[in-house]
């Protein structure tokens, strides 16, 4: 969702009167943590999907466990914008499913559409995902909402959070100035 996140804040941030290239002054602390994250989890989707689960089932649990410490220290060095708490508290609600679930998010299989469901089923659909079941801890956390325009694609209260989040930095980020920044710096 964070398509639906990054245009939503830069419409909201142009109907607010904020400009694009005012983003640049929000100035993130060590973003390149968030590459990193994104790298790992890039990794695991293409070995997943191109080397027939190259890392192997254990491996792409704790991977994907790990890819989340980038972010939540990305987080914590930026708890200053609210925007970016709201992302990492959405990140934190991912993250607690996924751990309760031995690395693996939950997802409800009566959400998707049944080529979907049984990808989810027998494995197929994702590298970070298993199938719902009674014994699933969190399941509230979980990968429970069906998103109504996209069939393949069911979400959690943590991916929204994170939308709401990043959408929240982006309109507050078009809204800044160089003026503010420096003032905010002092």
């Amino acid at each position: 969702m964070l398509f639906e996140g990054i245009i939503l804040g830069l419409l909201i941030g142009w109907l607010r009167g904020g400009k694009l290239s005012n983003i640049e002054h929000t100035n993130p602390r060590r973003l390149f943590l968030v590459f990193i994250a994104f790298g790992i989890q890039l990794a695991l989707w293409i070995g997943f999907f191109y080397g027939n689960n190259f890392f192997g089932h254990t491996a792409t649990r704790v991977l994907h466990l790990l890819s989340y410490l980038p972010l939540l220290y990305f987080v914590y060095l930026n708890r200053r914008s609210l925007g970016l708490l709201i992302i990492g508290l959405g990140f934190c609600m991912n993250l607690a499913a996924i751990a309760a679930n031995g690395g693996f998010m939950p997802a409800n299989p009566q959400c998707l559409d049944p080529v979907y469901r049984e990808e989810l089923y027998a494995g197929t659909y994702s590298p970070f995902h298993r199938a719902a079941t009674e014994e699933t801890r969190l399941y509230f956390l979980g990968d429970i909402i069906r998103l109504p325009y996209r069939e393949q694609k069911v979400i959690s209260i943590g991916d929204i959070v994170i939308t709401a989040g990043l959408a929240y930095f982006i309109q507050n980020g078009m809204l800044l100035s160089p003026k503010k920044e420096h003032a905010a710096g002092k």
